[in-house]
């Protein structure tokens, strides 16, 4: 028998439960009793913890063999949560994983065998993907200042598309630029990505005003 772990996953239009019990399980509760089981553990294994990293849209499993070994699998949920993707698998040598979570850029477990918390980084492997209906800040209305948005799948209809990433790079109340919402048309996904044109607080000004460099 295996304890009954459960992780919630909301997006902005339904709420996914994953539910480690053994098999590795997923539902929308609010909407529908049908429950999914998910592939990709390996041979022997079964799921006794889970937890999701909303903020990377991954969900981690921890699974366990009957002799006691232990691996992670990483999920990436941005294409469909409902089904998910197995992106990476951590195995944890002679040691049964008990608990987990995660939050920033780390998943955290415990196990049996050792009292403290110990960490791994997350998958830097997730794919790059987009939400079309997600909405980037465009420009401002140059007559009132109202901010001109302009959703992900207009973004890829434009033959400017790689110029407007480039250069529209400001921010406007919870209006972001479209490198930071339309990952996969600014190919602007790794962690290590940088544009020039993107500008950082630098520090106050005597009068109160923010100076940018």
């Amino acid at each position: 028998n295996f304890p009954l772990v459960n992780a919630i996953y909301e997006t902005s239009t339904n709420t996914y439960m994953y539910s480690a019990n053994g098999p590795m399980q997923v539902q929308e509760p609010l909407s529908s009793d049908t429950i999914d089981l998910l592939t990709g553990a390996p041979n022997g294994f079964s799921a006794v913890t889970v937890a999701v990293n909303t903020a990377k849209k991954i969900a981690l499993f921890g699974v366990v063999s009957a002799s006691g070994e232990s691996q992670i699998l990483f999920y990436d949920l941005s294409v469909d949560p409902r089904d998910p993707i197995l992106i990476e698998s951590i195995p944890i040598v002679g040691q049964r994983i008990v608990s987990i979570a995660s939050g920033g850029d780390v998943a955290a477990y415990t196990t049996l065998s050792l009292d403290n918390i110990q960490f791994v980084p997350l998958s830097q492997t997730e794919l790059c993907v987009q939400d079309g209906t997600d909405k980037f800040l465009f420009r401002l209305n140059p007559n009132n200042g109202n901010p001109v948005v302009m959703n992900c799948n207009e973004l890829t209809t434009r033959n400017n598309a790689s110029r407007i990433c480039k250069t529209r790079v400001n921010y406007s109340g919870i209006y972001s630029p479209p490198q930071d919402i339309c990952l996969e048309t600014c190919n602007s996904c790794l962690d290590c990505y940088q544009n020039g044109r993107s500008r950082f607080f630098f520090k106050l000004r005597d009068d109160g005003t923010v100076r940018l460099n």
